[in-house]
């Protein structure tokens, strides 16, 4: 979910609104969600992400890429290395 949100890519996230994956999808701005239990919503949220990839100049991805930097790998998890590494120096 975080790599692939950092992509700045549409995401169809036919997932429980409970899980953890909203939780870190929630203010993405290609999100199209549906519940993964009705497949007419399924089909609609997986259509408006090709529309969405479709339509794009490349604005809605620089977008997207920017909200999903901090969403990174190294990004994630950086600051815990540095602090692990501070604290074997002390």
């Amino acid at each position: 979910t975080y790599e692939y949100a950092a992509t700045g890519l549409p995401i169809a996230a036919l997932v429980d609104p409970r899980s953890d994956a909203m939780r870190v999808l929630r203010d993405y701005p290609r999100l199209h969600v549906a519940d993964p239990h009705d497949p007419k919503a399924a089909a609609t949220a997986i259509a408006a992400a090709i529309a969405d990839r479709r339509s794009d100049d490349g604005t809605r991805l620089r977008q997207a890429q920017q909200h999903g930097a901090a969403l990174t790998r190294d990004a994630q998890l950086s600051p815990h290395i540095e602090r692990i590494l501070r604290l074997a120096r002390t």
